[in-house]
């Protein structure tokens, strides 16, 4: 139970962060919100809705903190959370949206497309391979019937065995997540990024491939493949 007149950071100015922060100030409490944007109209709003709450950047807002609650959705967490100071010591409450509307997804699935996203990426930077590394060290590799918090591990390998291209940048991309996590371990994560990495491309490998991939696999690089973010935008 929260006790009285705590300071509590809510990462996040959503619907569901706003309600938080304006049944908790009604409460009583310290609320202050962390949010990308202090001056948009979501975050005032909310604001606005929480008596004596104030609004500032993620990281401002845990600094005293006693509780911080995650009120955000899912893709955001990796551009936000490496901004954050650590949490020991403090109670963190996890009331993350999705961040696919879909219901009938599970967050296993939302979990593989963020990795996919990021590392189908042939030039990927270091701080999308970091991202990776975190997630790894964070999520295992299941089955969403198994564990709802693990990282599908299914829906990766079933998209890699019939897509040459996806799967070969994937793989490109996780050799050097692996040499990236072996040389900054993420810290206090509960699983090894480099072993998990290992079981990724292990049961990538593993998969049948479909008729179109071992076609295509045949050219090789010697036609290229992928877009470069500039490309794609343009």
């Amino acid at each position: 139970m929260i006790a009285p007149s705590m300071r509590i950071a809510i990462i996040g100015a959503g619907n569901v962060g706003g309600a938080l922060g304006k049944a908790l100030a009604a409460a009583g409490h310290e609320v202050v919100f962390g949010v990308r944007d202090p001056d948009s109209e979501k975050a005032q709003a909310a604001s606005g809705a929480a008596p004596r709450s104030e609004v500032t950047n993620p990281a401002d807002a845990t600094v005293d903190a006693e509780v911080v609650i995650f009120a955000l959705r899912w893709d955001a967490v990796p551009e936000i959370a490496p901004g954050l100071p650590e949490m020991d010591g403090r109670v963190v409450i996890d009331a993350m949206n999705r961040f696919s509307g879909d219901p009938a997804r599970s967050t296993a699935q939302d979990l593989a497309d963020l990795l996919l996203t990021k590392l189908q990426i042939w030039e990927i930077n270091e701080k999308d391979l970091g991202d990776v590394a975190c997630l790894l060290a964070d999520h295992s590799l299941g089955a969403a019937a198994e564990n709802p918090e693990a990282i599908d591990l299914r829906r990766i390998t079933s998209l890699c065995s019939s897509d040459w291209g996806l799967c070969h940048t994937v793989q490109r991309s996780l050799g050097r997540v692996r040499d990236l996590a072996l040389a900054r371990p993420p810290e206090g994560a509960p699983m090894s990024a480099p072993d998990q990495v290992t079981a990724l491309l292990a049961a990538i490998d593993a998969t049948p491939k479909t008729l179109g991939w071992r076609s295509r696999a045949r050219i090789g690089e010697r036609v290229r493949w992928y877009e470069t973010p500039e490309e794609v935008r343009h």
